[in-house]
Parts: structure tokens; C-alpha cells; sequence
């Protein structure tokens, strides 16, 4: 079963840029951009909301009701962002753990379904 797991795989990759609420250095270091003023805080906001929603994928480990649900949610996530990012150089090491997590999710929504 790869539900648990995958569930687990794709909470990881969205609690991990929680640590750019730390600030510019760790936003920098992380996507490889430069960010100030107005772009820090909105990646830093955007760094909670990714450690609320990881932390949401980790609580549907819990409820078989809402395994689904979080799969789709998080393969719509990581599909859109590796959608908006193709051919960005900067943001390739994202866009490849975005990669990672899609094929992880989509295979778990495939047993899912197959099942």
C-alpha cells in the first residue's frame, strides 16, 4: 500500500520550506532567488500556509476517509507548480522534488483506484 507513505513523502516536501519563514537567507537558499520588501513576505506567508497544508497531509495518515482527498490535493499542488515552473532554471531543484512527489502521489491515486 502506498497511500500511507506517499501521504508521508508529499507532507515532507511541503513542511520543508516552512523554514523560509525564517527570512530572506533561507528563502534565497532554497529557491535560488533573490527576495526583498514585499516578495520576502509573501514567500514567508507562503512558507506557513506549505507548513499548514504538510501538516494537513500528515493528519489524513489518520482518517482513511480523507486519504484521497489529500493525494488529489497534493498532486494538484506539486502538478501546478511543476506547470508554472517548467523551464525555470533557478527553481529546477524544487521543481525536481516536486517531480518525485507527483510520481509517489499519483501512484499511490492509481492503487487507489485500481483497487
Amino acid at each position: 500500500m502506498l497511500t500511507v507513505p506517499a501521504l508521508l513523502f508529499a507532507g515532507l516536501l511541503h513542511v520543508v520550506p516552512l523554514a523560509g519563514i525564517l527570512g530572506g537567507d533561507r528563502l534565497r537558499g532554497a529557491y535560488g532567488v533573490e527576495v526583498d520588501g514585499d516578495v520576502e513576505v509573501l514567500l514567508r506567508h507562503r512558507a506557513v500556509l506549505f507548513g499548514v497544508f504538510g501538516a494537513g497531509l500528515w493528519a489524513a495518515v489518520l482518517r482513511a476517509e480523507l486519504h484521497v482527498p489529500a493525494l488529489v490535493a497534493a498532486w494538484v499542488a506539486m502538478a501546478s507548480f511543476m506547470a508554472l515552473a517548467r523551464g525555470s532554471a533557478g527553481l529546477r531543484r524544487v521543481w525536481l522534488a516536486d517531480l518525485a512527489g507527483v510520481l509517489v502521489v499519483g501512484a499511490a491515486l492509481v492503487e487507489v483506484v485500481v483497487r
